[in-house]
């Protein structure tokens, strides 16, 4: 169990900086303040682009620091990217809404997994 804490720690350092750089960038093509629609087309961006390039990342992230070779990782990937979209397609959405409508200052809105 101990050797997940730094696995987990290494994911987290390669991930929160560009976590952080994508909301700072959708927050700059979609602003919070342009309304219900710039908040249906963020959760569109991160429910589609965003989820789908992430996950994909980390499945593979995982399968390489596993010791799986990279035509492996890419089996993994695509055979787990389809249910991960649409299990995320059922909770997610309404709890963005809620994150971007309820939270209106980006310093104060949580971003999943950045460093800021």
């Amino acid at each position: 169990m101990p050797v997940l804490i730094p696995f987990f720690g290494f994911l987290g350092l390669c991930f929160g900086p560009i976590v952080h750089q994508y909301y700072a960038f959708s927050d700059h093509i979609l602003p919070v303040e342009g309304g219900l629609m710039n908040r249906i087309e963020k959760i569109l961006m991160d429910q589609t682009i965003y989820l789908t390039v992430k996950c994909s990342i980390y499945i593979c992230a995982v399968g390489l620091l596993s010791g799986d070779d990279f035509d492996t990782c890419k089996q993994t990937v695509r055979d787990k990217i389809g249910p991960i979209v649409l299990t995320a397609w059922k909770f997610w959405p309404l709890g963005m809404f809620v994150d971007i409508r309820g939270l209106q200052l980006v310093q104060f809105r949580q971003n999943r997994g950045s460093l800021k």
